[in-house]
């Protein structure tokens, strides 16, 4: 347990995010926070939750596409079948 350590913090209860029900945001403790509003840095950190989920949403569709390779794999595949094949009809 530390004792005598005091953090700034900023909790959202509803994010309105697929993937976080709640967000803990740890404000650093060398800067001076008087001349920022309390709305402000509530903003800041739902900006970095939509960006997060908005990040993660690209993701996972990228993840369902087939991969480019495979497409140049069974396309050569298919030249070198053919070939192989003009190569044995007209031998």
């Amino acid at each position: 347990m530390i004792k005598g350590c005091k953090k700034k913090m900023i909790f959202i209860k509803d994010t309105k995010s697929d993937f976080f029900d709640e967000a803990y945001f740890v404000l650093k403790g060398d800067i001076d926070y008087s001349y920022t509003s309390e709305s402000d840095i509530v903003k800041a950190a739902a900006m970095i939750i939509n960006e997060f989920d908005e990040n993660k949403q690209k993701g996972a569709r990228k993840k369902r596409k087939a991969p480019r390779f495979l497409l140049g794999f069974f396309l050569g595949l298919l030249i070198s079948s053919a070939i192989l094949g003009l190569f044995l009809i007209f031998y």
